[in-house]
Parts: structure tokens; C-alpha cells; sequence
């Protein structure tokens, strides 16, 4: 019902007063016929260009009830975003006794979850053209999980029999935002943006979160040249959310 009102409110309230405006709608995940229906109500509305799932029990990405869902976003041409989320219910967080270790660890974790799942079940062969965004983890955490996922895969490849190539090439098909942007060694943040390529990352704020991050974030990497620096405050949306082009 959140999901519908929010539909309902973003596509019939804020858009047609905001034509400057880009939304993306909210998909009650758990609920596959919901949402579908809130794709086909509300998915061809001006100013929207995707919608993203979140949700707390780790729902199987890959599962076959989603089918016709990520078909649907794929023929609309809308994007996949994937919201991270954590709480103190989730069992692998109960050992926990403060929040800041729930969030600092429980958001990676989560897209972690949901991308491995995405990848190794060969989602990225089957939704070739569908394109996804992995929204609110920081960066730090692709380069563990590409390492990781590559060299079990070239051990065990036969548990991955849809996938065409390394687990690390369909991550850097895709796309992730910046925020909260990692407070690592610049060496460090150069090799992860390297490794995914910088056409992929999208610069995010949050606000007004309190980890939220102003532009400047972005201004402070100096391994990045400007053209890099233009394309992820704003030309890589672009080509993310391909209905931003007519602004």
C-alpha cells in the first residue's frame, strides 16, 4: 500500500510541478504481482526511469517469480536500482550491540548478497540490455567480492554454468554510486574505480542523510582527470537513466 501511495504521489503530484525532476518508483520486492502492477500503472509516466527493490530478509534476486519483472523493466528501457538495507532482526547483524557496526557492515553485505546472487546465477545473460545500479554501499566492497568471486569461480566454474566470462566482467557492466564515498587511501580508491571503470560509478549525495556527501567528494580524488570527474557527476547518469538526455 506505501508502495502504491508513493506511485501514486511521485507520479501525480511531484513530476507534473517538477518537470525538471527524475524519479525512480519503489517495487515491494516480496510482492512480484504488486509489482508488476505498479510497473504497468505508473512505469510509462514522464520523469520516471527505473525503479529499485529493498528489502530486509535478503530476497533471492535470482528467483524465477522475478522473471517477468526484470523482462518488463528491460523492454521499458528502465533501470534496476538495488537499495541496500539492515537491521538488528537479520541474523547474521544479531551479534551486534551497536548500530554503527550494523550499518557500516549490513549495507555492503547486503549488495554483496544481491549482486553475487545476481551474477553467478547469470541474470547479466539473460537481461542483457536491463541495466542495474548498486546504490548507497561506498566502493571499497566491489574489489573484495570481484577478487573473490573470480578465483572460486575459476575453481568451481560448474556452479556457474550460465556465465560466458569471470564474474568480475558483468560487475563492471554495471553501475554504483559513490556514497557514501570510502575515507580510504586514494591508492586504494584508484584500483577500485580502475577495476570497475569510472563510465560506472554515479556520484551520489544522500542528503540529508547524516553521512550524506556534497560534490566535493568527488573533486578531492586527484587520480581523476576531468573528464572522469564530469562523467560521474553527471554523464554516467545519463547514460543510466537514458530519459535524462531530453533535459
Amino acid at each position: 500500500a506505501v508502495a502504491v501511495a508513493y506511485s501514486r504521489w511521485i507520479t501525480q503530484a511531484y513530476l507534473p510541478n517538477h518537470p525538471e525532476a527524475r524519479a525512480m518508483l519503489y517495487l515491494p520486492i516480496r510482492d512480484p504481482d504488486a509489482c508488476q502492477k505498479i510497473l504497468a500503472d505508473y512505469g510509462d509516466h514522464p520523469g520516471v526511469v527505473g525503479a529499485f527493490i529493498t528489502s530486509a530478509g535478503f530476497p533471492q534476486v535470482h528467483d524465477n517469480r522475478y522473471v517477468h519483472l526484470y523482462s518488463d523493466l528491460q523492454e521499458r528501457d528502465l533501470a534496476l536500482g538495488f537499495h541496500p538495507t539492515s537491521i538488528w532482526l537479520e541474523r547474521p547483524m544479531e551479534i551486534f550491540d551497536r548500530y554503527l557496526a550494523v550499518y557500516a557492515l549490513g549495507y555492503p553485505f547486503s549488495q554483496c548478497v544481491h549482486l553475487i546472487n545476481w551474477v553467478m546465477h547469470g541474470m547479466p545473460e539473460r537481461f542483457p540490455q536491463l541495466r542495474c545500479v548498486f546504490c548507497e554501499s561506498g566502493i571499497a566492497w566491489l574489489s573484495f567480492i570481484s577478487h573473490r568471486l573470480d578465483q572460486e569461480f575459476m575453481k568451481r566454474p560448474s556452479e556457474a554454468p550460465a556465465l560466458k566470462d569471470r564474474p568480475s566482467h558483468y560487475i563492471s557492466r554495471y553501475f554504483y554510486t559513490t556514497q557514501p564515498l570510502d575515507l580510504a587511501e586514494e591508492t586504494y580508491l584508484e584500483s577500485v574505480i580502475r577495476q570497475v571503470g569510472s563510465d560506472q560509478f554515479v556520484y551520489a549525495s544522500n542528503f540529508p542523510q547524516w553521512d550524506f556527501d556534497v560534490p566535493g567528494v568527488i573533486d578531492r580524488l586527484t587520480f581523476l582527470d576531468n573528464k572522469e570527474r564530469s562523467n560521474i557527476m553527471g554523464n554516467n547518469a545519463v547514460r543510466l537513466f537514458r530519459q535524462l538526455s531530453n533535459l
